[in-house]
């Protein structure tokens, strides 16, 4: 299930019926798994430093684009988690590339939320580009699952708080991908009129809207409830649409 975010009400940014947010499978998911495995959930070894192999390092090791073992006391091993190629490091220049491991691991482990995994001159961490598409995704729950008693079923819809549901209405619509996530997003932009430096001139903040009080065959009762800003409503699993069928591109006349 995905789900689609709608402003109730006019502002100064958005029209109502606006599509503010989108949400697919996959970035529930991320968002999810995120939270489970936030490294503040791993408590810090008398060393310092984190708890190696839990479910904080388990994310990374299955996200991050690079894992950096230290193997000395002035080296450091990079390992490719993408293609399995490996460098190592020291303080010693190498094309440009260097690092003084001690000086790093300290300046780290001074922060409260640091991500520094091991033992003290055997520490590892994570860096690079992350990847958290759906087969990332799949392996992280696998993992979850196998280690704990949480269970992907029960994080289907995505975290909102009661601000959020008292000035947006969400709309559970089928699975869309990252695509279209992005599109549902977009500015309404006139293509005719270029700004000074040649891009298409803006012209709403978004160019999709659903026309939620006529379209989406809900009551007046509700209608007045969803209206009702002090009130969070959350009809997400009641209702549930295909998104081709209620989303309008809105047109620039």
């Amino acid at each position: 299930m995905a789900e689609l975010v709608l402003k109730v009400g006019n502002s100064k940014v958005y029209e109502d019926g606006d599509v503010v947010d989108a949400f697919n499978r996959r970035r529930t998911r991320c968002v999810h798994a995120e939270g489970i495995c936030h490294v503040k959930l791993v408590e810090k070894q008398s060393n310092g430093r984190r708890v190696a192999n839990s479910l904080a390092e388990m994310f990374r090791q299955q996200t991050y684009q690079y894992r950096f073992e230290r193997v000395s006391l002035k080296a450091v091993k990079r390992i490719n988690q993408w293609t399995l190629d490996e460098d190592v490091f020291s303080d010693v220049s190498v094309k440009g590339e260097y690092i003084h491991v001690q000086n790093f691991v300290n300046r780290g482990l001074r922060h409260d939320c640091h991500v520094i995994f091991g033992e003290p001159g055997a520490e590892i961490w994570y860096g690079g580009k992350t990847k958290v598409d759906s087969v990332a995704m799949d392996a992280v729950w696998a993992e979850i699952e196998q280690r704990t008693a949480i269970r992907e079923m029960d994080y289907v819809l995505w975290p909102c708080g009661l601000c959020d549901l008292k000035e947006h209405f969400f709309v559970s619509v089928n699975e869309f991908d990252d695509m279209t996530l992005e599109d549902f997003k977009a500015p309404l932009l006139d293509i005719t009129q270029l700004t000074s430096d040649g891009q298409p001139t803006r012209v709403k903040k978004r160019k999709n809207n659903i026309n939620w009080r006529k379209d989406l065959g809900i009551s007046s009762r509700t209608i007045m409830d969803i209206e009702d800003l002090s009130k969070p409503i959350d009809k997400r699993g009641v209702f549930s649409y295909v998104h081709t069928n209620i989303v309008v591109a809105k047109s620039l006349s």
